[in-house]
């Protein structure tokens, strides 16, 4: 990489590798099997923090009370587990911010598990600062 050369590709390698270098401190070989199924699952993808927050109000009957939301995962009033992100586009293309994505569906994965009376998966807010 030259000095100049600090474009979107560049910083998604670093953030992944940076990922990648977090989950090998703390995987280690194991035999655990889950399937997670979700009758329904809705995911909602805005082009603004604005137009989720205006959105989640008319679904839900109230405002997210967080700034600079990039995501974030509910239960819908019809019973829906639902996903909301804030979407970048690139060429044309929608694209999510996938660690945001993957945090988010983990909350959907505590949530339902919760219902259930297991509580074998970690809220994702909570771990990442206790751990």
């Amino acid at each position: 990489m030259g000095w100049f050369s600090w474009g979107h590709k560049e910083h998604f390698k670093i953030a992944i590798d940076k990922i990648d270098a977090w989950f090998s401190c703390i995987y280690k070989p194991h035999t655990y099997y889950d399937c997670i199924e979700f009758e329904k699952l809705r995911v909602y993808l805005f082009g603004s923090e604005q137009q989720l927050k205006d959105k989640y109000l008319e679904v839900n009957g109230s405002v997210p009370p967080w700034k600079g939301i990039a995501g974030l995962a509910s239960v819908d009033p019809d019973g829906v587990y639902s996903i909301w992100l804030v979407v970048a586009k690139v060429d044309g293309q929608v694209v999510p911010n996938y660690h945001a994505l993957g945090h988010e569906l983990f909350h959907l994965i505590d949530f339902q598990e919760q219902k259930k009376g297991q509580d074998q998966y970690p809220n994702p807010d909570a771990f990442h600062k206790e751990n």
